[in-house]
């Protein structure tokens, strides 16, 4: 008997465990989720850069009032909020009655590659009216990516020989409607490259700062570069232009270019004024020899060469080539087998030479390069050296001027004292120059007073070598410094019925920071010759 009732009872507190779970269960599952249609509507595709609206769309189907909803939409990758001030958006809804239908939109601009695909995605959290738990309904929407209003090529030749010297341009250029900011330019090189002189310089290896672009704004990486390896093999140029978004960089544009190692059958050098030059000066003279030697097993016949000059610093006018054919003010020279014999038939291992002159602009702009491109049959060779500028520096004297009050007897006389003023102008040539310094000697009976104008420069004099120097330090591009220093002269009395040197020959040295080559300038020496009658001493 006490069996059953203990069998009962358990009985009992099962169906109430079961009925307590069913009613649950009821409760939790009274409210469908399929009530509550979410959905984001947005073009399929769209460009990069192009404004897209996402239009977030919810409405209530069923007969329950949904309480506190709260809405969170989040941005693709790669997006660019216009309204929002972050890529994750959350906001807090009002009760959504039965019936009732609502359409939230969110903005933005989409970048990335083309053909890439950006999901957004939305999320709504809700509570039934008279239902305990929470429910969420969520969606996404993908769109495609398609033109991206950027230009990324690599100029580079197909095919190059190990160890050979060539150009290479990195090319970008924006035709989108509204500025892209924050762009950064990346390039991986192929093993066995080597690049400098790279303009402008990389502080990364292979990274570029860019900035911002405006419509149909562009720029170029420039530099030279050397790949070496077996022959038959090849390696590959990439680069990548981007932009940072939310500390993510985003791919806008990606380009690559093969360059294949080739068996050389022509080996180029060029010599200038008979030497292997890497600098000339501006203003000189250049007598341009372009060698070229058969590196094969067969000869080689009507070959054809052409020689292209690039930059800015080149005097045209003066171009002129022997055997060839040049067109007065354009930038190529070109040979013909008809014009020379090594051309016509080129045996394994013979030697044949052009030669054409051009001179370097006397007053060229900062930092320029010449570059000669030389193209013969299938074969190719870049050559380029820096223009060096050329500083100048004159030197004048004056007994009345401005600057000091100068005394003394005029014409002088010998045993006593007349103090005249010197006049030093330094002109830095077209390039920047470092550790300028002008220096002259001073004759025995000449000695500096001590003024100086203006006071800050820095101005010595060394009493046992007679020397003044000027100590200027950098200037910039064709700037000018002017110094002005007080001398007096005590003519001796062998010097009677002849002039007085003041001060010796004027030196200038300093180093072009382009070319990393010594610059200097020379200024005659001034005596009181320059004032006539007045300048012999009695």
């Amino acid at each position: 008997m006490d069996i059953m009732r203990k069998t009962s009872f358990l009985l009992l507190i099962l169906l109430g465990v079961a009925t307590a779970l069913g009613v649950w269960v009821w409760q939790k599952n009274a409210y469908s989720t399929e009530s509550l249609r979410l959905e984001i509507i947005a073009p399929a595709d769209v460009a990069v850069g192009e404004e897209i609206v996402f239009a977030v769309k919810y409405k209530n189907n069923g007969d329950t009032r949904l309480e506190n909803p709260i809405l969170i939409f989040e941005f693709p990758q790669g997006a660019m909020p216009l309204e929002e001030t972050r890529t994750r958006v959350t906001r807090t809804l009002e009760d959504i009655s039965p019936g009732q239908e609502e359409t939230i939109q969110f903005s933005a601009r989409l970048f990335g590659k083309e053909k890439d695909l950006k999901e957004a995605r939305a999320q709504l959290r809700y509570r039934p009216r008279g239902i305990s738990a929470t429910y969420s309904s969520e969606t996404t929407t993908t769109v495609v990516l398609g033109l991206v209003p950027l230009n990324l090529d690599f100029d580079l030749p197909a095919r190059v020989e190990s160890g050979q010297r060539f150009d290479f341009r990195l090319n970008y250029f924006s035709r989108s409607e509204f500025p892209l900011a924050n762009l950064q330019l990346v390039a991986e090189y192929p093993l066995g490259f080597t690049a400098y002189d790279v303009r402008p310089a990389s502080p990364g290896e292979g990274e570029w700062s860019i900035g911002a672009l405006r419509s149909a704004e562009g720029g170029r990486i420039a530099g030279l570069g050397i790949i070496r390896g077996d022959i038959g093999t090849s390696g590959v140029f990439r680069a990548k232009l981007g932009m940072w978004m939310g500390g993510e960089f985003i791919v806008l544009k990606e380009v690559e270019k093969t360059m294949e190692i080739v068996r050389p059958r022509l080996h180029i050098s060029q010599a200038i004024n008979e030497q292997v030059r890497d600098t000339v000066v501006s203003g000189e003279l250049l007598r341009y020899e372009i060698f070229f030697r058969n590196v094969s097993e067969r000869p080689l016949e009507d070959l054809f060469l052409v020689v292209t000059l690039e930059g800015e610093a080149f005097d045209r006018d003066s171009i002129q080539i022997q055997g060839g054919t040049y067109v007065a003010g354009s930038s190529s020279l070109a040979w013909e087998a008809k014009d020379h014999a090594s051309l016509r038939a080129l045996l394994p291992g013979e030697q044949g030479v052009v030669e054409f002159w051009a001179r370097a602009l006397e007053e060229a702009g900062e930092n320029q390069t010449l570059r000669t491109r030389v193209l013969l049959s299938d074969a190719r060779a870049d050559f380029s050296v820096k223009v060096q500028s050329k500083p100048k520096v004159q030197q004048t004297v004056m007994f009345q001027d401005t600057v000091f009050s100068n005394a003394g007897p005029i014409p002088p006389r010998a045993q006593e004292q007349t103090t005249y003023t010197i006049y030093w102008k330094a002109i830095a040539g077209a390039n920047k120059t470092e550790e300028v310094r002008v220096r002259a000697v001073l004759p025995g009976n000449v000695e500096p007073t001590g003024k100086i104008s203006p006071l800050g420069d820095s101005f010595t004099f060394d009493p046992s070598s007679r020397e003044v120097v000027w100590n200027i330090g950098s200037m910039g591009s064709r700037q000018e410094k002017d110094l002005a220093f007080q001398i007096s002269l005590v003519p001796d009395s062998n010097q009677r019925g002849s002039n007085a040197t003041l001060v010796g020959e004027v030196t200038l040295r300093g180093e072009d920071v382009f070319t990393r080559q010594q610059v200097s300038a020379q200024a005659p020496s001034v005596s009181t010759s320059v004032f006539g009658d007045d300048g012999v001493v009695r």
